[in-house]
């Protein structure tokens, strides 16, 4: 413990007499990538997109992207290498950056002359090994090194369901703990390629041997751990104390121009905080390879006036901006709550999904739309039911395609401690309509459906669906090209299982798991008067994270607790709770609905 004193003693104060170089490193950083790096990489992104015909990308079209967009896919890919090639300079930079003024050397020359050495001494192998390296610290990645060309890198929480049960927990805590070990083992790597110019299979059979024995990763995951322990303390001891003195201000006349500055501190203080763990994380991996902190002074740099006018014409800039997104926020510009859509028709498991007693009883709630499942039937009739296969819910296994309409209303569905029995769409759309409740219909499409899929569902149910104010939406892009070419005036969105590149679709919206989400792709959707809609949100923290992002519709399985967060949180709420929502936002502390 002692040692670990000693640490944090000395690379603090290493910190505050070094403070303004250190934020002039990392501000610099984050400042050309937000506004010069992202903007044009988005540009070419969509450029590319635009050129080659490229509607979408996903999982489930990656044949036709390649069979038909060849060249529009190779330059993406390109562009994609281009900022990975910029986040591997990134990391050179912050790394080299910190030695630099840790010896007392830092000036623009050297700064300059160390992203050159690394360019030119970058070999395949090297690049490849960031690569992979990065992927495999990825659940952990944004604790270590923070960059925001990658901030849709994410695992979407629907890929990870599988693991959240029973003895399956036990092996995503095993495949942790393995990412843990290997990442530890592998930690210098880098740092010796870059900082002692070490060939990769030299570099990796001395991060091998550094951290040999369980003695010294238990000795790197408790410094880690430390680490991101004190910065997180920090972070909401002052979160939490600038909410505490809004809570005064709220009494004051000037409790808006108190806010403001209030919450522009807690954007400032969350950099500070992330470029704080950052040097001290780097301080540790240096300290760990030799390099000490120096006690002479660095060299002033020569700056130009020019150099120093745009830097800090940039910074405030910067600061303009966020006050004035603080200001829309805190005044309330921006207050749109979201349509409440229920998942399957299910609110708090009342139910069985997709059948007509959950969409009784979740009706009483009044959900702007009950959202529920169809497939077509061997007898080309539509079952409301959202497997693929029937025996997850009724204990007996029958494809819908290839089984007949009476046939699975036959079957009883058990779920929820409760059972009812399946029913076609005409029977559920009929319900729904004496309860005067909306539908998002969504269409099931398989291998095994008739050609005529879309033609059929539109002379049967578009005039009613039309009438009764009801939706559509589809994880295949065929039906919904389909839908809006035969019936343009439906309404019908497409579901996107991720948020990689602003889609170029003829939808009229975009139904998108959430964990991906985010303002970026809100924002240009809504200029092109395209929705979002985002599913499936179940905790009041992602809730309030989609209201924040201005979602135009939530769809949850707990529609009770949604209605009580969009209650809670838009109901004039006081600049203390506007700036507390943003603190639970941003940090996952405080989340619960009843305020």
């Amino acid at each position: 413990m002692a040692h670990l004193i000693d640490f944090f003693r000395r690379y603090l104060a290493e910190f505050k007499r070094h403070f303004l170089r250190y934020l002039a490193l990392f501000l610099g950083t984050s400042l050309f990538l937000e506004l010069v790096l992202i903007p044009l990489f988005t540009w070419f992104a969509r450029l590319i997109q635009l050129a080659s015909g490229i509607p979408y990308i996903s999982y489930n079209n990656l044949q036709e992207l390649i069979s038909h967009h060849f060249l529009g896919v190779l330059g993406l890919f390109a562009l994609l290498g281009m900022m990975m090639l910029v986040v591997y300079l990134q990391f050179v930079l912050q790394i080299q950056g910190v030695r630099l003024i840790q010896e007392g050397t830092i000036s623009r020359h050297a700064v300059i002359k160390s992203l050159r050495t690394a360019l030119a001494r970058l070999s395949w192998r090297s690049f490849s090994f960031f690569l992979v390296y990065f992927l495999l610290i990825l659940p952990f990645g944004k604790y270590a090194f923070s960059t925001p060309l990658l901030d849709k890198v994410k695992i979407p929480a629907f890929t990870m369901e599988f693991f959240y049960h029973g003895w399956h927990i036990l092996i995503l805590s095993a495949f942790y703990l393995f990412v843990f070990v290997i990442g530890a083992r592998f930690l210098f790597v880098l740092p010796l390629t870059i900082l002692k110019k070490k060939r990769v299979r030299v570099a990796i059979r001395e991060s091998v041997t550094i951290t040999r024995g369980f003695r010294k990763l238990t000795h790197l995951g408790f410094y880690m751990a430390a680490i991101a322990a004190f910065v997180f303390v920090l972070s909401q001891a002052f979160y939490w104390t600038l909410y505490a003195l809004q809570t005064q201000f709220d009494k004051t006349n000037f409790a808006l121009f108190a806010a403001i500055s209030c919450m522009t501190l807690i954007y400032l203080m969350e950099f500070l905080v992330q470029t704080l763990a950052q040097v001290l994380l780097f301080s540790f991996i240096l300290r760990e390879l030799g390099f000490a902190p120096s006690d002479k002074k660095a060299a002033p740099s020569k700056t130009n006036k020019l150099f120093k006018i745009a830097t800090v014409s940039v910074s405030l800039l910067f600061m303009g901006l966020i006050i004035l997104s603080n200001y829309v926020v805190l005044s309330g510009f921006l207050d749109k709550p979201p349509v409440t859509i229920s998942h399957r028709g299910v609110d708090d498991e009342n139910g069985v999904q997709n059948t007509i007693p959950a969409l009784e009883l979740t009706a009483k709630e009044k959900p702007d739309y009950v959202e529920m499942d169809i497939q077509e039937t061997a007898d080309r009739q539509f079952i409301v039911l959202h497997d693929a296969n029937t025996l997850a819910l009724t204990g007996t296994a029958k494809i819908p395609q290839k089984t007949s309409l009476q046939a699975l209303t036959e079957l009883t569905a058990h779920e929820n401690g409760k059972s009812a029995k399946l029913v076609s769409f005409d029977v559920y759309l009929s319900a729904a309509e004496k309860l005067h409740q909306k539908l998002l219909v969504e269409i099931k499409t398989s291998r095994y459906d008739s050609s005529d899929l879309t033609d059929r569902f539109i002379q049967k149910y578009a005039a009613r669906l039309l009438k009764n104010g009801d939706k559509i939406h589809s994880l295949d892009y065929n039906i919904v090209k389909q839908m809006k070419e035969k019936k343009p005036e439906l309404f019908v969105s497409f579901i996107l299982p991720y948020d990689l590149i602003s889609p170029n679709t003829v939808a009229d919206a975009y139904t998108i798991e959430a964990t991906t989400l985010s303002f970026d792709f809100v924002d240009s959707t809504s200029r092109r008067n395209q929705l979002v809609f985002a599913w499936t949100v179940n905790d009041p923290l992602t809730m309030r994270r989609m209201m924040s992002l201005q979602v135009d519709g939530i769809i949850t399985d707990n529609l009770g607790e949604l209605k009580r967060v969009i209650k809670a949180d838009t109901n004039h709420p006081s600049y203390a709770d506007r700036i507390r929502l943003a603190i639970e936002i941003d940090t996952g502390i405080g989340v619960s609905a009843e305020n």
